[in-house]
């Protein structure tokens, strides 16, 4: 990671840097990865320089850490509810379709 403060060219032009998430105030100081620097010094679709280098980080004083392995709990398995029987109850026939009711129209009176 590189340290760098912003110049007030990306205001200006309502440059949003990837690294806030927003516009960055001119004098504003933040870190940016290496890769990104070439960039946003200059070697962009504008040819303008966002940033100035305040202080570049040396290759042994970069501490690569392992992200955190979240634990993935499994649910157990449901077992399906049973259905109980009752003798008294019938089953449903799906052969006959259920009859609709219609509203009866009338004709109107005049009077």
């Amino acid at each position: 990671m590189v340290k760098v403060r912003a110049t007030n060219v990306s205001r200006l032009r309502g440059i949003r840097i990837k690294e806030l998430g927003r516009l960055a105030n001119p004098g504003e100081i933040f870190e940016v990865s290496e890769n990104r620097v070439d960039v946003l010094l200059g070697k962009n679709a504008f040819n303008a320089k966002f940033i100035d280098v305040v202080e570049s980080a040396k290759p042994g004083d970069i501490k690569e850490v392992e992200p955190k392995k979240e634990k993935v709990v499994e649910k157990p398995k449901e077992e399906p509810i049973p259905v109980p029987t009752d003798p008294t109850i019938k089953p449903m026939s799906t052969e006959e379709p259920v009859k609709k009711t219609t509203k009866k129209r009338t004709k109107k009176v005049e009077k």
